[in-house]
C-alpha cells in the first residue's frame, strides 16, 4: 500500500511495525467511507422508458435486456415475388410485386452508389479520421504529461517545504532541550544554594544558642 500523503520527513513510517499500524488505521478509515447505498441523485432519477413511441424497437430492447434472442432479419423481404401461375394472379398482387421489385431495384442502385462513393472518397475519409484520432491522442498525451509534471512539481514543493520544516523542528527541538537542560541546571543550583543557606542558618542558630 502506498501512503503518499504522509510527510516526506516522517522516517518512522519506514519501520515495518509502524508502517503496518499506519496501513491498518488507513484501511479502517477507508472502510468507513465506502457504502453500497445508491447515490441520492441516482435514486432520484425517474424511470425512463426508451422507444415508448416505437413498439418494435421497444420490444427488441426488452428482449435484449432479458437476454432473450431477438428476431433475425427477414431476408425474404429482399427477394422478388414469384408466381406459380402468373395468369391467375390478381392485379392487386401484380401491383404489389411490381412496387416491391421497384423498391429492391432502388435499394440495389443505392448500394452500388454507396460502394462507388466509398471507393472514391473512402480512403481519404479514413485517413482524415485517423488524423483526427492522432490529434486526440496527442492532446490526451499532452494533458497527461502536463498532469504528471504538475504532480512532480507539487511533490517537489512538498518535499522541499517539509525538509525545511524538519530543519526548523530539529533546531527548535535542540533549543528546547538546551532550555530544559539550562532550567534543570538552574534549579539544581538554586537547590544547592538553598541547602547551603539552610545549613548556615542552622550553624548560626547553634552558635547563638
Amino acid at each position: 500500500m502506498s501512503s503518499d500523503a504522509l510527510p516526506y520527513v516522517d522516517t518512522q513510517y519506514t519501520i515495518p511495525e509502524v508502517k503496518a499500524l499506519v496501513d491498518q488505521m488507513i484501511d479502517a478509515e477507508l472502510r468507513t467511507m465506502r457504502t453500497n447505498a445508491p447515490h441520492d441523485r441516482v435514486a432520484s432519477i425517474p424511470p425512463i422508458s426508451l422507444f415508448s413511441d416505437r413498439p418494435a424497437l421497444h420490444d427488441a430492447l426488452t428482449r435484449a435486456s432479458q437476454n432473450e434472442p431477438t428476431d433475425a432479419i427477414d431476408l425474404d423481404a429482399y427477394n422478388l415475388v414469384e408466381f406459380d401461375d402468373p395468369s391467375n394472379v390478381p392485379p392487386e398482387e401484380w401491383l404489389a410485386a411490381v412496387q416491391r421489385a421497384s423498391t429492391l431495384l432502388q435499394h440495389q442502385a443505392t448500394r452500388l452508389e454507396n460502394l462507388e462513393l466509398l471507393g472514391v472518397y473512402g480512403s481519404n475519409a479514413w485517413l482524415y479520421h485517423l488524423h483526427q484520432m492522432e490529434a486526440v491522442v496527442k492532446a490526451a498525451e499532452g494533458a497527461l504529461a502536463g498532469a504528471q509534471a504538475a504532480v512532480t512539481r507539487v511533490n517537489c514543493e512538498r518535499k522541499t517545504e517539509q525538509t525545511e520544516a524538519l530543519d526548523k523542528l530539529q533546531r527548535a527541538h535542540l533549543q528546547l532541550l538546551e532550555t530544559r537542560t539550562s532550567n534543570l541546571q538552574t534549579l539544581l543550583a538554586v537547590a544547592q544554594l538553598e541547602h547551603a543557606l539552610e545549613a548556615k542558618r542552622r550553624q548560626a542558630e547553634e552558635a547563638s544558642a
